[in-house]
């Protein structure tokens, strides 16, 4: 399903930011 990419590009998306905003 396309709603299911989108959300898993997301959470990656969310889940990458989170990361790199942790990391210096």
């Amino acid at each position: 399903m396309i709603v299911r990419s989108l959300v898993g590009s997301n959470l990656l998306l969310t889940l990458a930011s989170e990361n790199n905003s942790a990391m210096p």
